[in-house]
């Protein structure tokens, strides 16, 4: 209306602010939620008027009446002389949370001690867990049980204010939900305690919300739950000579003279947790705490009567059961708790020495010491410190860590937090200004956090060598200029006789903005110069420009890739030989003066977005001391590199390179419009084009969305019985290894259904798992080995790389795999192969590859198509499980194709209870699309500057017992909603 006037929406609604406002936050909305954006009725119907625009033109007859008389509500009250009366009240819903249920759980062996103890002396140990969970929870008390009071954010700050303390209660529970139709659980001791959302404050007796609407308690949980465990080891140390050792995978603490097989007799609940997440679709390393609970919820089976047995009763069936399996429970407490030795049947042992003592003891300040340096040295490791996965952490963060590397000897939540600062005071932890400033030396500004003017231990540190790295990049990125090398070409007639040979066998030319880039890169000297482009943009065909241009000139180029195939693919696209950025950095560490590495001109690091900035260093200097030129290509948008991250986008903005945007990968306009808008940002636009196509696949349950995903799949692949056809034009992609596999079993399952597979062999895998391989299977390569016997097509590069997809052509009786792959290169593709042999595949090196995850496919380009038997054409089609993707893993995923992208997801797995509460079950199949596309939208949203996470998903500096055994539910910001919507 305001476009067809020629004047401003504003104008239109008579410059009203609160209309315009209003307006704005309209337009937000619809941006983040598509179809399924929704406002109050009686602010639509203001703001319609004021546009004179008739309601029932917009909406169905009728509907908008409805809608705004749902915001009301008649109720009876009581007038001022005691008669009821009617009287029209807003109709409000509550939407807040009441309050918290944290769970603390101990290692196993503790439950199992209890269990295998005498009943004196279990009681005796669980005063002893107790009296370590009331202490550190009397230190989370003093430290979070605060109100605040007035508006905070928007500018304005509110006044934190002491609480009186938290208000709830404790329950215990010694037994796990029964498994497999027992009558008693396993022993799994654990503590629920629930505290109200609410505090009294100190200063003027009213209450409100704790510790910043519950945040804070949230950002304490693994804290917590590491200083309980912490004390605990601690104070069965000094009581009974308890010793603790790291566990193999470095996971937890074990309780030396406890089987590990014992406790894995004793887990059966946690195996089928784990289970039922696998079956769901999830991976147990990764899964949220809503993901678990769940879990949990789907796989509880009814609680008999004994439950409730009592406690002596408990342990006579657990220690029944343990005898009957061959153990010997007596003989674990005498090597578990020394000082317990002679009322099982064992010699006296002496009394401990006391552990902790205090600290101006000379021996006891050598020890801790003595800790505070192996702790240090532990968390500054930059592969699995508290660096190793994000630049910076909190000291809530570090007190975690802290807490989850002591052994013993520190028996109460101050000892901990006097180790915590003991190590952060060391000069490799640097403490980083307030939010908001910049740093000395560095462009990376310490972010905004979430209340950090008013939570506990939200103080930001780093380590110097994070610093260090960030240093080295940003001043080489701010030193380069066009003229500080002479690696350069500068006849235009060389450049244009160049580009004519690399492009002799394409049948398209260069791009104007292509034309642009190379010009830039061979014309101007910069040591450091970068490339960003978009998904389809041509970055491989500038990069084989580069080459042809540079190499017209006599200089070397050589190219690198964090990724090995990655870099094998650059070989192969663009003629640039090249190699890994790990191998490059081992031999320039090994050999700096190797032959093979003097005489490069000029360094092509592609998929730079990948490369994180340890290695981005190394290179950089590495660069600057052999005078050679660094040109990054990458999309800053896409998958981040492991470790600290990747500054790779701070840089191309301090250097100014060149933009790619003209994307030629998606055959189709609209293909190329969605993609467009999830780049700026419009993710609701991108997926609703997608959905108008019928291509975002919305089912109820993640169950179902798995099922319809493999229809698609089974439908598209019709047609051809080429597999290496197949597999370069057919993929199914998700964020997690678990969805993966389920894919791939299902789809080898119907397979095999159909007859198209032959013979099968069954391997054993690293970490108890089963493969099972049948001759004609799709399968990826996930270990690189340069060691194997090349058969078919044999090549000087045809090498066994980690990503590369081929079919199963034989397996032997010996259990060696003859696996064929097809390799792109400049001049075509080449059959390639290998035998694998059966270590390789114990090892883990192949998986089935009709699936595979987001992060193996950057770099993949889905282009082959097929004729399918009812003439339609077929394939160039990715299909992809949206599910627990973060925002460029979505974007990889939603962009690889040539045709078409199918998205599916399930309604539980992207909405919540609280969301089906407020808004109800979707009424038909448009509304369940609406309601997916938002989640999704939503989701992109919230996690558009989300890192890499780390292999594993582990939390930097934490173990992945710790983040699980640890959990607080979601929390909602109270408020009060109207349903007229």
């Amino acid at each position: 209306m305001a476009h067809e006037a020629g004047v401003s929406a504003a104008e239109v609604l008579g410059n009203r602010k609160n209309l315009v406002d209003r307006y704005a936050a309209m337009q937000r909305l619809v941006q983040r939620a598509g179809p399924d954006a929704r406002m109050r009725a009686d602010h639509l119907g203001e703001t319609a008027r004021y546009a004179d625009v008739q309601v029932d033109d917009v909406w169905a007859p009728g509907a908008f009446a409805v809608a705004e008389a749902n915001l009301w509500l008649t109720k009876q009250v009581h007038s001022a002389n005691g008669v009821k009366v009617d009287k029209r009240v807003p109709r409000r819903i509550t939407v807040g949370n009441a309050g918290y249920d944290l769970t603390i759980t101990l290692d196993k062996w503790a439950s199992l001690l209890l269990a295998f103890a005498s009943a004196d002396d279990a009681a005796a140990i669980e005063d002893i867990l107790m009296s370590a969970i009331k202490d550190v929870f009397d230190w989370a008390e003093q430290l979070l049980a605060y109100g605040m009071r007035g508006q905070h954010g928007r500018g304005k700050r509110a006044e934190v204010v002491q609480g009186s303390g938290f208000l709830g209660w404790l329950m215990v529970h010694r037994a796990a939900r029964p498994v497999g139709g027992a009558d008693v659980g396993d022993p799994h001791w654990h503590v629920h305690i629930s505290i109200a959302n609410m505090t009294r404050a100190l200063v003027d007796g009213e209450w409100s919300t704790v510790a910043g609407g519950g945040r804070d308690i949230m950002r304490h949980a693994a804290a917590i739950g590491n200083m309980v465990r912490a004390v605990v080891r601690s104070r069965l140390a000094d009581r009974y000579g308890a010793r603790f050792e790291r566990s193999p995978d470095a996971e937890t603490w074990d309780l030396v003279g406890l089987p590990r097989e014992t406790i894995r007799r004793f887990s059966k609940r946690n195996t089928q947790i784990k289970e039922t997440l696998v079956a769901l679709g999830f991976d147990p390393d990764t899964a949220t705490a809503t993901q678990q609970k769940m879990a949990e919820q789907r796989s509880r089976e009814a609680k008999p009567e004994s439950v409730n047995a009592p406690d002596e009763t408990l342990q006579q069936i657990w220690q029944r059961q343990e005898w009957d399996a061959g153990g010997d429970p007596q003989r674990y407490i005498r090597h578990a708790l020394p000082t317990l030795a002679p009322r099982y049947g064992g010699r006296p042992r002496p009394d401990p020495q006391n552990q902790a003592g205090t600290l101006p003891d000379a021996d006891e300040k050598t020890m801790f010491e003595a800790d505070a340096d192996a702790i240090r040295k532990r968390l500054l490791n930059p592969d699995t410190g508290l660096t190793s996965h994000s630049r910076r952490f909190s000291r809530a963060d570090a007190l975690a860590a802290v807490a989850d590397a002591l052994d013993t000897r520190y028996l109460t939540p101050a000892a901990i937090e006097a180790m915590t600062d003991a190590v952060l005071s060391h000069p490799h932890f640097i403490a980083l200004p307030p939010p908001g400033t910049k740093r000395p030396g560095t462009s990376q500004g310490v972010p905004k956090q979430l209340g950090a003017t008013h939570m506990r231990n939200a103080h930001l540190f780093t380590t110097a060598d994070v610093v260090t790295a960030e240093t080295t990049i940003l001043r080489a990125a701010k030193n380069s200029h066009p003229s500080q090398t002479d690696i350069t070409v500068d006849s235009p007639d060389q450049i244009d006789m160049a580009v004519d040979v690399a492009m002799a066998d394409r049948d398209h030319s260069l791009s104007r903005e292509q034309h642009h880039a190379l010009n830039r890169l061979v014309t101007e000297g910069r040591l450091i110069d970068t490339v960003n482009g978009g998904p389809g943009t041509g970055k491989t065909t500038l990069m084989r420009a580069l080459r042809v241009v540079m190499e017209s000139a006599g200089y070397v180029v050589r190219g690198l890739a964090t990724a090995a195939v990655a870099a094998h693919n650059l070989e192969a696209k663009s003629g640039i030989p090249s190699r890994t950025v790990a191998s490059l950095l081992f031999r320039i560490r090994a050999e700096p003066d190797d032959p093979r590495l003097t005489g490069i001109d000029m360094l092509v690091l592609d998929e730079a977005n990948l490369t994180e900035d340890r290695d981005r260093a190394a290179l950089y200097r590495w660069a600057a001391d052999h005078h050679v030129r660094i040109v990054e290509i990458g999309d800053h948008h896409q998958l981040r590199g492991v470790g600290v991250g990747s500054l790779f986008g701070r840089v191309h903005e301090i250097v100014g390179g060149a933009e790619l945007t003209d994307n030629r990968r998606q055959a189709e306009e609209d293909e190329r419009e969605a993609i467009a808008a999830w780049r700026a940002g419009q993710y609701a636009h991108a997926y609703t084009i997608w959905a108008g196509k019928g291509q975002v696949v919305a089912t109820e349950t993640g169950q179902e969305a798995i099922a319809a995903m493999l229809g698609k799949w089974w439908q598209l692949r019709e047609g051809t019985d080429d597999p290496h056809l197949h597999i370069k034009g057919l993929v199914m992609l998700a964020a997690t290894n678990a969805v993966v596999s389920r894919l791939n079993r299902a789809a080898q399952a119907m397979r095999s259904a159909e007859g198209e597979l032959g013979r099968g062999h069954e391997f054993r895998v690293r970490g108890g798992r089963t493969l099972r391989l049948h001759v004609g299977d799709h399968v990826v390569l996930k270990k690189n080995d340069r060691a194997h016997e090349l058969t078919t097509g044999q090549h000087p590069d045809d090498i066994v790389l980690n990503g590369v997809r081929g079919v199963v052509l034989d397996i032997t009786d010996d259990g060696e795999v003859l696996v064929e792959w097809q390799q792109e290169t400049a001049d075509g593709d080449r059959t390639a192969g290998a035998v694998l042999s059966p270590a390789y595949l114990a090892a883990g090196g192949v998986e089935l590859g009709y699936a595979m995850t987001v992060h193996l496919s950057e770099g993949l380009t889905v282009q082959d198509q097929w004729e399918q038997r009812n003439g339609t054409t077929s394939g160039a089609t990715v299909l992809f499980a949206a599910a627990g993707a973060d925002n460029p893993a979505a974007h990889v995923a939603t962009s690889r194709h040539r045709g078409a992208v199918y998205i599916f997801a399930g309604r539980d797995e992207v909405e919540t209870d609280s969301d089906t509460y407020e808004r109800g079950r979707p009424r038909g199949r448009d509304q369940l699309v609406n309601r997916i596309v938002a989640a999704l939208a939503q989701h992109a949203r919230n996690t558009e500057g989300a890192r890499r996470r780390p292999p594993g998903g582990r939390r930097p500096g934490l173990s992945r017992s710790s983040r699980q055994r640890m959990a607080v539910p979601g929390w909602r910001r109270r408020s009060e909603r109207r349903n007229g919507r």
